[in-house]
């Protein structure tokens, strides 16, 4: 009789394992179970053991993949390959593989239970640190305004053109210079302007040319001499394979007395730009500008927090930049099997498991963090299924042996 009490005990913890398995397909970050049985015997060691029925051991868990799941969310993290997030909460640490984060109330990365997402810090640059872990916090705060002060630019002049016969420069003629181009750039309360760069031909023999400014619908003028003010002036200079030679560093300083029309108004200080023009060449090609940067900037707010790759959090500001608060961390394990589940997709650690290693995306072992995606939970309803049909017919089976044992019961009570 007890043989088959333990057959049905075996199937009924199948039945269970399994159910529990169908129960939680759609579960995000959920990982299946298995059930693990033995022998048993009550005497062993002669040719003949006596047998015993069946031990139930216990279950342990798949940690396979499970799909990750594109859901549009900012905040929505999955990860693909080893690890597990790192959750603080009832003065506990947890380990999850359900991505489904947000911000609290005081603007605190967590999970749908309240539990605060563990990550790396970063420095006053906004570099993460490695190091020790803590709770990734959004600030809330406006980014001010940048005044510009460096211009980098690849130009093209095109070596095919001729110098302008006697003519004095003049803006406000284009026949009086060979070409022209804009570059936007903010003053120190985050205004934009722009900057327009003539320029002329001046020999074409030493391929020399020169080079004026306006800010906006002011011409920059060296006032060296007030009651002589001439347009301010540059050259830049090229060797006979186009590269440049000279010139292509300048400094247009709006502090300087002998320099006007670098004050942009309305309260701004003045403008202090370092042109960076040593990209620029002369081919006999068409004028062209590329790889235009400028360090500037006009004030900003806080429009979004999204997830870039590799679990860095970001703030999105209405200036169209973004500014990093943290980067989620993983855990990893010599044994995920050593991990004891909690509920809610979460679990803690044993000392089977052996001490985490927190790491970044991507490294030391630990998977990558995909942002706007949930990892699905990797039960195969298909073969939990038939599973089910598995466990089912052993229990009717182990039923119909304490039926058995029973008719054979009846039969010696009635001798």
């Amino acid at each position: 009789m007890n043989i088959g009490v333990s057959g049905l005990k075996a199937a009924q913890q199948e039945l269970d394992v399994t159910g529990h398995n169908i129960a939680n397909v759609d579960v995000v970050g959920f990982k299946s179970f298995r059930s693990m049985f033995a022998d048993v015997y009550a005497e062993s060691g002669g040719k003949m053991a006596q047998v015993s029925g069946v031990l139930t051991q216990g279950t342990s868990q798949r940690f396979n993949q499970g799909i990750l799941q594109t859901t549009g969310s900012s905040l929505d993290m999955g990860i693909e390959g080893s690890g597990f997030f790192v959750l603080s909460g009832d003065g506990n640490t947890f380990y999850s593989r359900a991505g489904y984060f947000g911000l609290s109330r005081n603007d605190d990365l967590v999970n749908n239970q309240g539990f605060k997402v563990q990550g790396f810090q970063v420095d006053d640059k906004g570099e993460v640190v490695a190091g020790a872990l803590g709770d990734i916090h959004i600030e809330r705060k406006s980014i001010p305004a940048r005044a510009t002060s460096q211009i980098s630019a690849a130009i093209n002049l095109d070596a095919r053109d001729s110098m302008i016969p006697a003519m004095v420069f003049d803006e406000h003629q284009p026949s009086s210079y060979n070409w022209a181009t804009t570059f936007g750039l903010y003053d120190s309360l985050g205004v934009p302007h722009q900057l327009t760069l003539f320029t002329v031909l001046a020999d074409s023999d030493s391929s020399t040319w020169d080079l004026f400014y306006r800010l906006d619908d002011q011409m920059l003028k060296d006032v060296s001499d007030p009651a002589h003010p001439v347009f301010r002036k540059d050259q830049l200079a090229f060797n006979g394979d186009g590269s440049i030679k000279s010139g292509g560093l300048v400094t247009l300083d709006g502090n300087d007395s002998k320099l006007s029309g670098l004050e942009p108004g309305g309260g701004a200080l003045p403008l202090v730009l370092n042109l960076d023009l040593s990209s620029t060449t002369q081919f006999g090609q068409d004028y062209s500008i590329a790889a235009i940067n400028q360090d500037g900037y006009t004030s900003g707010k806080m429009n979004a927090v999204q997830v870039d790759t590799g679990g860095l959090v970001q703030v999105l500001y209405s200036n169209g930049l973004k500014a990093t608060q943290g980067q989620v961390a993983l855990a990893t394990f010599t044994n995920d099997n050593g991990l004891v589940a909690t509920g809610n997709s979460s679990w803690q650690a044993t000392r089977d498991a052996g001490d985490p290693t927190y790491t970044q995306s991507g490294t030391g072992g630990a998977g990558v963090i995909n942002a706007q995606r949930l990892e699905s939970s990797n039960v195969d309803l298909s073969s939990e299924l038939v599973q089910l049909i598995v466990a089912q017919r052993n229990y009717q089976a182990n039923a119909r042996t304490l039926k058995a044992e029973d008719v054979v019961m009846q039969a010696l009570l009635t001798v």
